[in-house]
């Protein structure tokens, strides 16, 4: 895909991200726009991408996408955060053998 095919659109400024919709190949997405912080790869982020101001004085800007975390690896989401640990090994953790066999 060439740059040309891949735009985006600021529509609203927030202080949570800027909502936007990205066109691609001719699909449009909705999305918010985040500055990275540090090394984030946490399980709402698809992907890190660089953006050129299109030109004009519109929010558009041309995409290039750096990373994305479709093309990490097949197969279901890897989650690998400390809560999500806890959690695993609260529901699934070796338990306390029972008092009573049967």
């Amino acid at each position: 895909m060439s740059e040309k095919d891949d735009k985006l659109f600021i529509l609203e400024r927030a202080p949570d991200g800027n909502r936007c919709v990205r066109i691609r190949d001719g699909v449009a997405e909705f999305g918010v726009l985040r500055q990275p912080q540090g090394d984030d790869t946490s399980s709402d982020v698809s992907e890190l991408v660089k953006l050129r101001p299109h030109g004009g004085g519109c929010q558009a800007y041309d995409v290039e996408t750096l990373w994305s975390r479709s093309s990490g690896h097949d197969g279901p989401a890897r989650v690998t955060s400390p809560e999500y640990r806890t959690g695993w090994d609260a529901l699934f953790g070796k338990r306390a053998p029972d008092s009573e066999v049967n």
